[in-house]
């Protein structure tokens, strides 16, 4: 597992004493993935989308066909792409089921070639690629100034399954904004902070996907998700810590109060 990867799985879930392996580097190697890419070991994928509650699970239509487009971009790019290499991961049986579906249509075959499963079957083992649908958005009716519920991401051994299975790349996908603002969703603020930090926090551009990925690896900076304070009284100032495998500065993702707000523009 990539350094940038397993800090971050450290940090949020074992009180920062999983350490690496000192040849890690040499292990982990330089992939097509990080040189012909240019893709970071980690990043979070801003999706505006809208969460829909079918047959008692969730699905989000918007943030499926990001995924899609992103392994779509994958395949194409990556020279020799192994499928097999890739597992597409998220918390809800009908998002799986969605993005099977949609794969099968994109490569025109009978059966999805890439593993795409909930994140309880993917536990034990590892794929080179992940891709983590987080599904929970916006959904009609939902009240903006309402502290909101994130169901199963919420679920922190869940959570740390899924983001732990990727050796060389992990890519999130979902929407920011409302899991910043969800009840008992500390670990995917200091997710979306730990990315922003780097500069691997990007907005998604839902109207044009084709367009959108040609245009993010050539200049991925113009996708740069910005955060702003909210000003308020109460909140604390925002506790560092060091990142002890390049030494940059990330801000602690805890805070209750005076949490910053997305603007995705």
């Amino acid at each position: 597992m990539h350094p940038d990867i397993s800090w971050f799985i450290s940090k949020a879930f074992y009180q920062s004493k999983l350490l690496d392996y000192e040849g890690i580097m040499t292990l982990v190697g330089e992939p097509d993935y990080y040189t012909k890419l240019a893709m970071p070991p980690i990043s979070f994928f801003h999706v505006a989308g809208q969460e829909a509650f079918v047959d008692s699970t969730y699905q989000n239509q918007v943030e499926a066909e990001f995924v899609v487009k992103c392994y779509d971009f994958l395949k194409k790019k990556l020279p020799g792409f192994d499928r097999k290499k890739l597992g597409i991961i998220t918390p809800y049986n009908g998002q799986a089921a969605l993005i099977r579906n949609l794969i099968r249509d994109n490569d025109g075959t009978l059966f999805c070639e890439v593993e795409v499963n909930s994140v309880d079957s993917f536990q034990g083992r590892e794929k080179d690629i992940v891709i983590f649908s987080t599904v929970r958005a916006k959904y009609d009716g939902m009240e903006e100034d309402k502290v909101q519920t994130i169901g199963f991401l919420k679920d922190k051994r869940r959570m740390n399954v899924g983001l732990s299975r990727a050796r060389i790349g992990l890519i999130v996908i979902g929407d920011l904004e409302r899991l910043r603002k969800a009840r008992a969703a500390d670990k995917w603020k200091f997710l979306g902070d730990y990315c922003s930090q780097k500069g691997r926090c990007f907005r998604a551009d839902t109207t044009n996907m084709d367009e959108y990925f040609n245009s993010f690896q050539k200049k991925p900076e113009d996708y740069l998700v910005k955060f702003k304070e909210r000003k308020d009284k109460k909140s604390k100032k925002p506790k560092e810590i060091k990142d002890g495998k390049d030494e940059k500065l990330v801000k602690e993702a805890t805070e209750e109060k005076g949490e910053k707000e997305i603007v995705a523009e």
